[in-house]
């Protein structure tokens, strides 16, 4: 179960912190529905992989070679950056021959293409001038300078993966990203960014307070998020430029869950007022806010769908903790989950198709995926831990979650089939409620307070 929905119903019950661990318990009700319609699959390792080589990078006289703070070689990390996007397949090696890649004994065999790089001084500017070329006829297939800085910068090299997946696949990259979360501390928690491969972890907001459930909005410049600082929870703006803060949710309730709109414009959210949780939806600066949920049932977690129209949420109208659709004025409302005895945290993917979610299943909640009409149900954990806050990438290609396992909870990241699971934060205090972020240029990057 998504821990922002947990703690978005702590606050609205004005329960103690503590209490964010509970679980829904009740018996599932339900329809009967065609046992094929919402049968339950366990995917794994099904997506297709592009062969790719890495050519050793050249350094022009004055030049030195560089590494990375971790140690890494800028040829380490486009292989990392690669592998990580889910797409490629790669091999690394010396410059090949020239002429037709096939013809090269050093590349592996059914290599599409090959990617290398020279890095050279320019007008007092170290460049990393990338290349990419076609494996088996040599054709170039795009060549471009990207700015490393007076000291290396990563996301230059984030930038020339992110290329290649363009190039290669028409589809944007997740290099060029970064992933919100909230950190404990001691008895209090803030937001901490870090870059979608775990490096660059910092700390975002000093509040010294509750903070949870961040939320992205779609620029990148701006954050929503709960704060427990107005001794209420409430729905906070902000802004990652000027570190301005606004109040998002009305005063004289409590108010959680933050999820914008996908122009940005509007942000939807729980708000309790009598005991009852209803979905709410207001103008990003706070202004026109509005109800859409009326049901003596807890109405959370509302994200809206790629285009704006239609919101999903969780609601035990059913008796127990299951995913409903509504459209965006909050009619025509739909129950879509019917897999497991609970279904909480859902999040849509922004190629529209699918809504991963959590579900009870074998005693376990495990992140599952479905069509957004409940049908197609993919199971992308099997008894691993416990699994909350499951995120989309930008790419609809990958997934950000925390898991509790052994004690610890942390944020990790995999693959829309499951695949290429890995944990991406450590250290003190558990980790939880990740929000993966659009993708952001190096100079929004720098400008959000990243040397």
């Amino acid at each position: 179960m998504r821990t922002r929905s947990r703690a978005a119903r702590i606050a609205l019950r004005g329960a103690a912190i503590a209490a964010a661990l509970f679980l829904w318990s009740a018996c599932f009700v339900g329809r009967v529905l065609a046992q094929d319609e919402f049968q339950l699959e366990i995917r794994t390792g099904t997506l297709t992989r592009i062969p790719i080589h890495i050519e050793s990078f050249l350094y022009e006289s004055g030049t030195s070679p560089i590494r990375f703070e971790l140690g890494e070689t800028p040829e380490d990390l486009l292989e990392r950056d690669l592998t990580y996007s889910s797409f490629f397949r790669v091999s690394r090696g010396p410059m090949a021959l020239p002429g037709p890649g096939l013809q090269d004994p050093l590349l592996p065999a059914g290599v599409r293409s090959i990617a290398s790089a020279t890095i050279r001084l320019s007008w007092g500017r170290i460049l990393l001038t990338g290349n990419l070329r076609d494996g088996t006829s040599g054709t170039r297939i795009f060549t471009k300078d990207y700015a490393l800085g007076d000291t290396a910068d990563r996301w230059a090299v984030h930038a020339f993966a992110d290329d290649i997946v363009l190039y290669m696949t028409g589809e944007r990259g997740v290099a060029q990203t970064r992933i919100a979360f909230v950190r404990e501390h001691g008895t209090t928690r803030e937001i901490h960014l870090i870059d979608y491969d775990g490096v660059g972890e910092e700390q975002l907001t000093k509040l010294s307070t509750l903070v949870l459930s961040p939320d992205w909005a779609p620029g990148g410049d701006r954050l929503a998020f709960t704060s427990f600082g107005g001794g209420e929870a409430a729905v906070v703006g902000l802004g990652l430029r000027d570190g301005k803060y606004w109040r998002v949710s009305p005063g004289g309730g409590m108010s959680a869950s933050a999820s914008w709109s996908p122009d940005g414009k509007r942000i939807a959210f729980t708000r309790s007022m009598d005991g009852n949780s209803e979905i709410f939806i207001a103008d990003s600066d706070g202004g026109s806010p509005a109800r859409l949920t009326f049901s003596p049932s807890i109405d959370t977690s509302p994200c809206f769908s790629p285009d704006g129209g239609q919101i999903a949420f969780t609601s035990d109208r059913s008796g127990n903790p299951q995913v409903y659709v509504m459209d965006r004025g909050g009619g025509n409302v739909r129950r879509i989950s019917f897999v497991g005895k609970q279904s909480d945290s859902p999040d849509w993917s922004p190629k529209g198709d699918r809504i991963a979610y959590v579900c009870l299943l074998d005693g376990v909640f495990d992140i599952c995926t479905m069509r957004v009409d409940g049908s197609g149900v993919q199971r992308l954990t099997s008894n691993e831990g416990m699994h909350e806050n499951p995120r989309w990438a930008a790419d609809g290609r990958h997934l950000v979650y925390s898991k509790l396992q052994g004690g610890e909870r942390r944020i990790h990241v995999m693959a829309s089939d499951g695949s290429g699971k890995r944990v991406l934060t450590g250290g003190r205090g558990g980790q939880y409620n990740p929000a993966w972020s659009p993708a952001l240029s190096l100079q929004s990057v720098r400008g959000l307070g990243r040397p």
